[in-house]
Parts: C-alpha cells; structure tokens; sequence
C-alpha cells in the first residue's frame, strides 16, 4: 500500500503544479492585452502650431507650441504677478512674466531677431559714463559691437501687462520706457521685439500716440537675453513723464518700479 500511495502523492503534485500555471497564465493575459491595447490607442503627442501669438499658449513649465514660419517657443518660467503701479492717474497692471526659449528658429526670424539684441544709444550713456564724451561715430560703433548673432537658440523674457488713463484728459505716456534685468539696461522703445496696443507707438515722447480718456491699452514686451538667466531676480523699470496730451506741459514725472518674481 506504501508504493502505490507515492505515485499518487507525486500525481497530485503535478496536477496541482499545472492548476498553478494555468492560473497564472488567466492571470497574466488579459493583462498584457490591456497593455497592448492601450499602446494601439495612444495617440502621438504633437505640436500645437499657431500663426502667431504663442507665448499665450505658454502656461505650464516645460510646454511647447510651435509659431508657424517663426520658431519653437518652450515656457521655461512662469509669473503670475498680478500688481498694480501707479504713475498720477496712469495705472499700470502687470500679469505676467515669462522666460521663453525658443529653437528650431527659421533664417527669416533670426534676422528680425538680430535687430533688437543690440544695446541701444540710450542704453550706453547710462553705462557709468562711460561713453559721455564719445562723439556719434564712436557711440554707433559701440552700438554694433554691443550685440550678438542668434543662432540655434534665444531666450526672452515676455511682459504681459494693461496700461489705463484714468485722467479726464488726453495725454502723453510711456508705461515702460527702460527695463533693468539680470544685469543688462533695456531701452524698450528700441529693444522690444514684440508689438501691442501699449508698444507699437513712436520711439520718442513727441511721436507716441497719446491715450485718449479713459483709454485702456493692451502691453506685451519682449527682450532678447544673451543668455539663460542663472537666477531670476526681480525686474526694474521706469516710466516716462506723464504731460498733457495738447499743451505737452508736465503732469506727473516718471517713476521706478520693481517687478518681484517669487
């Protein structure tokens, strides 16, 4: 009785040994079908294109949209700011900053860009006196020695804000005529590469268009960074004169301002 009981024994051993597998084996099909299945269905990721204006898509770190015939913008910091600065009854409200990367840069842009990364008159006479006794010539020359070629890549910093007139008159002003940033001095006027309701305007203050009263513009500043910032600190800058849009006469002088990015 002893012997026959060993096959037995060693019979159900076996059979429980394929019960196992084949469990195992229910068990781990419709797993794997799944994976493959939701594999099939997935969808390539693609690149949302748009004819211009793509910095507005930009909201989270990291994302991308193409500008058609233009470049690849990619948000590299993003700063909800929300703050008011007051110039008299000129209100100045800024939403946000970004810092932008942009590749894939067409022959086309990189020549519009090179106009705006070049330090601009204005910007080399405040350069500690450095330049006050340079004649024009001397002064134009700085001016293109100052600048850089764009080549696979730029950065930028974008300033998205709304200027209103709150006066119960017409009159003169720049909401943001130089920009202090990571160590570089930016005459906007002459440097900002990006056009809006606030900046597409004359460069001097007898060529700007006056705001009418009660009027609310719409801003957007784009400069050009030599580099990738290592750090970003807080962002200067200063407006120009508040006057009277007929008689030109001084309303309110210009004010500096801070633009924290926390």
């Amino acid at each position: 009785m002893k012997n026959n009981k060993r096959p037995l024994w060693a019979a159900l051993v076996i059979l429980a040994m394929i019960g196992v597998l084949l469990i195992a084996f229910y068990e781990l099909a419709p797993k794997k079908e799944t994976k493959e299945t939701t594999l099939r269905n997935e969808k390539p990721k693609t690149l949302k294109i748009v004819e211009s204006g793509g910095g507005d898509f930009l909201q989270t770190q990291g994302q991308k949209v193409r500008e058609k015939d233009r470049a690849t913008l990619e948000l590299i910091q993003h700063y909800n700011i929300r703050k008011e600065y007051n110039v008299g009854e000129m209100h100045i409200f800024v939403k946000e900053v970004k810092l932008i990367k942009m590749t894939d840069i067409v022959d086309e842009e990189k020549q519009y860009l090179n106009n705006y990364n070049n330090k601009s008159i204005e910007d080399l006479l405040k350069e500690k006196n450095k330049y006050k006794d340079a004649d024009w010539n001397e002064l134009n020359e700085a001016v293109q020695k100052s600048g850089w070629k764009i080549k696979d890549h730029a950065y930028y910093i974008e300033i998205i804000y709304k200027v209103t007139n709150q006066y119960p008159e017409e009159v003169q002003f720049f909401s943001f005529l130089d920009v202090q940033f990571d160590g570089e001095s930016f005459f906007v006027p002459r440097r900002n590469f990006i056009f809006s309701d606030d900046t597409f305007v004359g460069e001097s203050s007898a060529s700007r268009v006056d705001y009418r009263k009660g009027e609310k513009r719409e801003g957007r500043i784009g400069l050009l960074l030599k580099n990738r910032p290592k750090q970003m600190g807080d962002i200067q800058f200063s407006t120009d004169n508040v006057r009277n849009g007929v008689t030109h006469e001084l309303i309110r002088s210009g004010k500096n301002f801070d633009i924290p990015l926390k």
